[in-house]
């Protein structure tokens, strides 16, 4: 956002940039929040993908928006929350799919993350030289719909723990035999045990 303010004639050194970054990254905490409270009551998977295909929304708003409005920041903070709600909760829906790995499921899933979006910055970077700033921008928010999809079968696919949903593979193991019975052998010895 702080070089389409520039592209749309805010000065470098304005307040504005800065206000515009602590607006959005200040909403993106509290929709980390937000979004993790609701875990627990709405499906993992429709939570993330919601709020993936919304901040796209909220993120083309912005556009449409003049720099330094109420309706300006509105958005902003909006973009913010939503782009950033899923974050938390796939963290934890990694957790849940790996108990005995808890914090390496976390890490992978934080460094691909960080990763993947070092690498589309250079292509994104390229796509603004051939296009312009604001088309380049939009490609690179509409990506965030194929990763809604992506994450809905992915979590669709392997529920993970909480309201309304399948157990995680810890719970779901002790229930059954099953494959995990020689990689988690105290759900061997618990499912034994029924």
């Amino acid at each position: 956002m702080p070089l389409w303010l520039v592209d749309a004639g805010v000065p470098t050194d304005a307040a504005l940039i800065g206000v515009t970054l602590a607006v959005f990254n200040l909403s993106a905490a509290a929709g980390g929040l937000v979004a993790g409270a609701l875990s627990v009551r709405v499906e993992r998977s429709l939570l993330v993908s919601a709020t993936l295909v919304l901040a796209v929304v909220a993120l083309l708003g912005v556009f449409a928006t003049s720099p330094g409005s109420w309706p300006y920041f509105a958005t902003v903070a909006l973009a913010g929350a939503l782009v950033h709600a899923s974050f938390p909760v796939l963290i934890v829906a990694a957790q849940d799919l790996a108990p005995q790995a808890s914090a390496t499921a976390s890490a992978l899933l934080m460094g691909f993350a960080s990763g993947a979006a070092g690498v589309l910055y250079i292509g994104i970077g390229r796509l603004q030289e051939l296009l312009g700033l604001v088309p380049a921008m939009t490609v690179g928010y509409a990506l965030a719909v194929p990763a809604a999809l992506l994450a809905l079968l992915v979590l669709r696919r392997w529920p993970t723990g909480g309201a309304g949903r399948a157990p995680s593979l810890a719970s779901a193991c002790a229930c059954s035999p099953c494959p995990c019975a020689g990689c988690l052998p105290e759900v061997a010895t618990a499912g034994a045990a029924r």
